[in-house]
C-alpha cells in the first residue's frame, strides 16, 4: 500500500521487494560474489602464493626423463610411480610413489615431493591457505561451523535469486535501457550503471544463483542428505560432501561421519557383509590394485589416497598376501609413449603419468588427461578420476586401451548435480571462457555494490528536505564503506601477508587469514570513526586510495620476494602467474578509476543564479522596495519621434518594427487606438500592427 492509501501495482510491489531483498543481505552477497569470482582462478592464485615454484620452467623433452631418473634413484623397488606434470594453470611438477603392499599415499604427505622442472632440485613451497580460503569462504564463510555457514549462504543466495527475478519484473525497459548510460546525472547515472551490469551478465547471474541454490540444497533441505530418504544415497552427496568428488565418495563420507559407531564400522569393514561396508572394501581393494588411479580431493585440494582411510582398509590388511617379486625387464622410452598419448588429448594435454610395476615384465604406463572432459556422468572428468586415460605396455610399447568416462554409470539426479557443479565452478572452461566467467563475476560484484550505493543516493533528496541524516541512512553508508571498500583492502592484505610473513613460520596459513579479518575490521572502524568528522565521500576516497596502492604494488612485490616478474612469466609462458598479476593490476585500475572519479566530482552542484527581473516598460509600475516603501522614480529619456518609414508591405513593416516602438504611443495622433490596445502585450501589438492596414482599408474606402 502506498503512503497515499492507493493500491500498488505489480511493478511497484516488485520494486519494494527488489530493494529490500537486495539490501538486507547485500553486503554478504557482495563478499560471496567477490570471493567466488576469485575462485575461478584459485589454482593460479595458489601458484602465485608460492614463489618457490616460479623459477621452475617445464620442458617436456628434458623434464620427463629427469623425473623418471629421480624416481628410479629414490624408489627403484616401488610398486608404482606417479609424475604430476605442470599445466597452463599450475607450475608444480610432483613425484610420488608407493611401495609393494602400500597404498599410494601421495596426497597424505608421504612418498611425495615437488621438484624444479628444470633442475630436478626438490622444492619446499611455503604454506598458504589463500586460494582455498577464497573458495571455502564463498559458500561456507569462516569462523562458524560448516553447516551454519552453508545455511547462511543458502539464505543469502535465496534472497539474491528473489532480487534478480523481482528486478527483471520491475524494470519494464530493462533491455532498452541497457544501451543507455547518462553520466553526471546523480541517481540516474547510478541506476544506469546498476541496470547495465545486471543485464549484461543476466544469464550468468541466473545460472550461478540457481545452481548455487541447488548445490547447497542438502543444507537448506537436510532430509535429502539422510539415507532414509531413498536407497540411493549418492543422489545428493555432491551437495553434502565438502571434500569434492563424485557421488560415490559422498556416500562414503556419510559412512565415515564423525568417528561414530567405530566398532561397528570396523566389524563391517572386516567381514564385508554389510552392503555399504562391503562396497567400500571392494572399492578399496580395486583401487589398491591400480595405484595412482584413486580419485577425490582432500580439504586442502590434495588428492586422496587410493582407498586410504576407507571402510575396506581392515579387509585389505586382513587379506593382504605377501607380494610376489616380479621379473625385472627394461622399459621402453616413456617420452616416446608420452608423444603418442598426447595425440589422444589435443585440447588439454597430459596431466599425469602413472607407471604400475615399473621395471618389471608387468609394467603398465597410464597417461591421464590434464583437465579432462567434464560431462554429466558424475565422474568428475579430471585425469585419473573418470576422465580419459591411455594405457600402454611399458615393456613392449603396445597400446592396451583408451578409456573414457561412462555417462551411463551414474543416476540421472547424480548426473544433473554434477552438471550444475560443473557449470557453477567452470570446470569445463578453457582460458578464454574462464576469463569470460571471471568478468561476469566482476559484473555481478559491481551490480551488488552499485545497488547498495544506489539505495543511499536515491534518498539524498529526502535528507535535504529533512535537513539532517537519519540514523538508518548513516548506518547504511558506513556499512557500504566497510563491506565494499573494506573487503577490497582485506583481500589485498591477504596477498601482502603471504609475502611479508616468514616462509618457514609455523601456522603462517592461519596468520594469512587472521590478517585478512584484521584488515577488514580496521577498515570498518576507520569508516565508523572518520564518518563522525568527515564526509562520506572523503572516507570513500581514503579507502579507495589505500586499496589502489596496495593492488598496484603487488606485481612489483612479487619479483622482489622471490617470485617471477611480468616479463619472466610472459617469456616462459607461465600463464598462471601472469594471469594473477593481470588481475591485480586490473583491481588497482578499477580502484584508481573510482578514486579519480571521486576527486573530480564536485561535492555539490553550484546553485543556479536567479534570473534578472525584466526591465519595466515605459508607463509600467516599478516594483516596490524591499522595505515596502514607494518605488523610486525611474528616469527615462524622452522618446524620440520615429522616422517616417518608407512605404513597405504591412507584414514586413510589422516585423521590422522594434518591440519598444510597438509599445510606445506614436508621436503623431492616429485615428483610433483604445486604451486596452495600448496596454496589450508586445506580441499582441505586433499582430495588430500587421493587420492594421487590412482592417483600415474598408474605412478609408468608405470615407
Amino acid at each position: 500500500m502506498r503512503p497515499d492509501g492507493k493500491p500498488e501495482g505489480p511493478r511497484q510491489s516488485m520494486s519494494w521487494l527488489h530493494t529490500y531483498s537486495g539490501l538486507l543481505l547485500g553486503w554478504l552477497l557482495f563478499a560471496i560474489f567477490f570471493t567466488g569470482t576469485l575462485s575461478y582462478f584459485r589454482t593460479e592464485v595458489n601458484d602465485w602464493m608460492r614463489p618457490e615454484l616460479h623459477q621452475s620452467v617445464y620442458r617436456e623433452e628434458h623434464s620427463v626423463p629427469m623425473a623418471l631418473a629421480l624416481l628410479q634413484e629414490r624408489a627403484p623397488d616401488a610398486s608404482s610411480w606417479t609424475i604430476g606434470l605442470p599445466s597452463p594453470r599450475s607450475l608444480a611438477m610432483s613425484l610420488s610413489w608407493s611401495n609393494a603392499g602400500q597404498a599410494n599415499n601421495q596426497g597424505r604427505g608421504g612418498n611425495r615431493l615437488i621438484i624444479d622442472a628444470a633442475t630436478g632440485e626438490e622444492l619446499k613451497p611455503r604454506e598458504t591457505r589463500a586460494s582455498g580460503f577464497f573458495y571455502r569462504f564463498h559458500f561456507e564463510l569462516h569462523g562458524v561451523t560448516r553447516t551454519q555457514g552453508r545455511l547462511i549462504v543458502g539464505i543469502a543466495t535465496l534472497f539474491m535469486f528473489v532480487a534478480i527475478i523481482s528486478g527483471v519484473i520491475t524494470h519494464k525497459k530493462i533491455f532498452t535501457d541497457f544501451f543507455t548510460f547518462r553520466p553526471k546525472k546523480g541517481q540516474r547515472s547510478w541506476l544506469d550503471a546498476h541496470n547495465a551490469t545486471a543485464v549484461l551478465a543476466l544469464p550468468f547471474h541466473i545460472m550461478i544463483t540457481f545452481s548455487g541454490l541447488l548445490l547447497i540444497a542438502g543444507t537448506l533441505l537436510p532430509s535429502w542428505g539422510y539415507p532414509g530418504f531413498g536407497r540411493d544415497v549418492n543422489y545428493f552427496s555432491s551437495s553434502n560432501n565438502a571434500r569434492g568428488g563424485g557421488g560415490e565418495r559422498g556416500a562414503m563420507q556419510q559412512g565415515r561421519g564423525g568417528q561414530q559407531q567405530q566398532g561397528q564400522r570396523q566389524e563391517r569393514a572386516g567381514a564385508g557383509t554389510n552392503e555399504r561396508g562391503g562396497s567400500f572394501a571392494a572399492e578399496g581393494q580395486g583401487r589398491a590394485q591400480q595405484p595412482g588411479q584413486g580419485g577425490g580431493r582432500g580439504n586442502e585440494g590434495r588428492p586422496f589416497a587410493g582407498g586410504e582411510g576407507r571402510g575396506g582398509q581392515g579387509a585389505r590388511e586382513a587379506n593382504a598376501a605377501p607380494p610376489v617379486p616380479l621379473e625385472k625387464a627394461p622399459m621402453v622410452s616413456i617420452s616416446r609413449l608420452l608423444t603418442e598419448a598426447s595425440q589422444q588429448f589435443p585440447t588439454y594435454g597430459i596431466g599425469s603419468i602413472t607407471i604400475n610395476n615399473p621395471g618389471t615384465v608387468q609394467a603398465v604406463a597410464v597417461f591421464s588427461e590434464g583437465q579432462g572432459d567434464t560431462d554429466v556422468a558424475g565422474g568428475g572428468g579430471r585425469g585419473g578420476r573418470g576422465g580419459k586415460a591411455v594405457r600402454f605396455n611399458a615393456v613392449s610399447g603396445e597400446l592396451i586401451e583408451v578409456t573414457k568416462a561412462n555417462p551411463s554409470t551414474a543416476s540421472f539426479i547424480s548426473r544433473t548435480s554434477s552438471l550444475l557443479r560443473t557449470l557453477h565452478e567452470g570446470r569445463f572452461a578453457g582460458p578464454v571462457f574462464r576469463w569470460l566467467l571471471f568478468l561476469s563475476g566482476v559484473l555481478g560484484t559491481f551490480m551488488a555494490a552499485s545497488g547498495m550505493v544506489l539505495w543511499v543516493v536515491k534518498r539524498m533528496p529526502e535528507r535535504r528536505k529533512l535537513g539532517r541524516t537519519p540514523i538508518s541512512h548513516r548506518l547504511v553508508e558506513i556499512l557500504n564503506i566497510a563491506a565494499i571498500a573494506g573487503l577490497c583492502i582485506a583481500i589485498a592484505t591477504l596477498f601482502w601477508m603471504n609475502r611479508l610473513l616468514p616462509a618457514d613460520m609455523q601456522g603462517r596459513g592461519d596468520w594469512e587469514i587472521d590478517g585478512f579479518f584484521i584488515a577488514w575490521l580496521a577498515s570498518a572502524v576507520h569508516a565508523l570513526v572518520f564518518s563522525l568528522f568527515c564526509t562520506q565521500r572523503t572516507v570513500w576516497m581514503q579507502q579507495m586510495a589505500v586499496a589502489a596502492l596496495m593492488y598496484a604494488l603487488l606485481p612489483i612485490l612479487n619479483p622482489l620476494t622471490g617470485g617471477a616478474s611480468l616479463l619472466h612469466s610472459l617469456w616462459y609462458g607461465q600463464w598462471s602467474i601472469l594471469y594473477v598479476d593481470l588481475i591485480l593490476l586490473g583491481m588497482a585500475s578499477m580502484h584508481g578509476a573510482i578514486l579519480w572519479w571521486l576527486l573530480r566530482k564536485p561535492v555539490q552542484a553550484p546553485a543556479k543564479a536567479p534570473r534578472k527581473a525584466p526591465k519595466a516598460a515605459p508607463g509600467d509600475n516599478a516594483p516596490a522596495g524591499a522595505d515596502g516603501s514607494a518605488p523610486a522614480p525611474v528616469r527615462r529619456k524622452p522618446p524620440k519621434a520615429p522616422p517616417i518609414p518608407a512605404p513597405v508591405p504591412a507584414l514586413a513593416q510589422a516585423e521590422d518594427q522594434p518591440p519598444e516602438a510597438a509599445r510606445r504611443k506614436p508621436a503623431k495622433a492616429q485615428p483610433s487606438a483604445s486604451a486596452e490596445t495600448e496596454r496589450a502585450p508586445a506580441g499582441g501589438l505586433l499582430a495588430a500592427g500587421a493587420l492594421a492596414p487590412v482592417l483600415q482599408a474598408p474605412l478609408e474606402n468608405d470615407s
